[in-house]
């Protein structure tokens, strides 16, 4: 089957460069975008955190309007850009807002119990001790 994070669908279309903006605004950087001309308004999206490159096809045969990923090769723009709107979001962008969720999981499962996870943003907040990168 299609395995994506996400696979949204939204009752009233919007515009590709709408939708862009909207991504753009809910995870706070500046994606590069690849508007399919034969995908001019938005109403079923695939996400992929990170690298989805390799699922494109699939964001394809599931019939979404958009992928939302962390990274897209030239070849794959070359391959889907006209069938899909494809929107190359970073893996940072695309991979941060579920770690929380992947710790709280790990913490609460029977192995989680007694380690100590913490979840480095990448914001200089975990920094302790003197201890950097």
């Amino acid at each position: 089957g299609n395995q994506f994070s996400v696979l949204m669908n939204k009752e009233s279309p919007l515009p590709s460069e709408r939708f862009v903006a909207f991504v753009e605004e809910r995870l706070g950087i500046h994606p590069i975008a690849w508007p399919s001309s034969t995908k001019p308004l938005i109403t079923r999206v695939a996400v992929m955190g990170g690298s989805g490159d390799g699922m494109c096809a699939n964001a394809v045969s599931s019939g979404a309007d958009a992928f939302v990923t962390g990274e897209i090769g030239y070849h794959t723009r070359l391959d889907y850009g006209e069938s899909i709107l494809l929107v190359d979001a970073g893996h940072r962008s695309t991979e941060l807002p579920v770690l929380e969720k992947i710790a709280e999981y790990i913490r609460n499962s029977k192995c989680g119990g007694d380690i100590d996870i913490s979840v480095f943003t990448g914001d200089n907040s975990w920094k302790r001790d003197g201890f950097a990168f």
